[in-house]
């Protein structure tokens, strides 16, 4: 006996549950939330390189147009006294130095710490001698990228955390409302009290 060539109509749902309406908005957050959060790592990898891209090249022109010279303060700096060993005051004072294009320079500059008037103290100066802050280091930019792209994930993490928690507490309240009319409606015949 040759076995029936034509397909059985109900083969692929016996044994499957009949799917309720917040079976398949569960689902469909389910996907919507994986999607979003693929769609957040992929963000949080460009803004973090494109950070760490744009950092690196201002780095380079930073360096590249920084230099460290010697000045000379024309005024001790004030005593501070710090009760933790971690804060450093920084303090302007009054001093001369030579620019990188050979002109002599006076000014405030910072300086740390307690320093004798004469002291010849390391500032750095762009090209035109004016007093500038040391360049952005490799490090810096690459931590800084890290931990932009980092808390950028992590806020969308919250975002979709928040959008699953809220929706699937919806969906439950209202599978709790149906289980409760449906039962109502059972019970008594179950219970034998119909």
């Amino acid at each position: 006996m040759r076995p029936d060539p034509r397909p059985r109509k109900h083969a692929a749902s016996i044994g499957a549950l009949p799917r309720r309406g917040t079976d398949l908005a569960e689902a469909a957050l389910c996907w919507v939330v994986g999607i979003g959060g693929l769609v957040a790592l992929v963000v949080a990898l460009v803004v973090g390189m494109e950070l760490w891209s744009s950092g690196s090249v201002r780095a380079q022109a930073e360096a590249a147009d920084r230099t460290v010279v010697p000045a000379v303060l024309q005024a001790p700096t004030a005593g501070v006294v710090t009760l933790d060993a971690v804060s450093v005051p920084v303090q302007q004072v009054e001093a001369s130095w030579t620019g990188p294009d050979g002109r002599a320079h006076t000014g405030p500059i910072d300086v740390t710490g307690t320093v004798a008037a004469g002291t010849t103290v390391r500032t750095w100066v762009d090209r035109t001698g004016a007093p500038v802050g040391p360049p952005l280091e490799p490090m810096q930019v690459t931590i800084t990228a890290v931990v932009v792209g980092a808390l950028t994930l992590a806020c969308a993490g919250l975002v979709l955390l928040l959008l699953f928690t809220g929706v699937r507490s919806l969906i439950a309240r209202r599978n709790d409302r149906n289980w409760a009319a449906e039962w109502a409606l059972v019970e008594p015949v179950w219970s034998g009290r119909a």
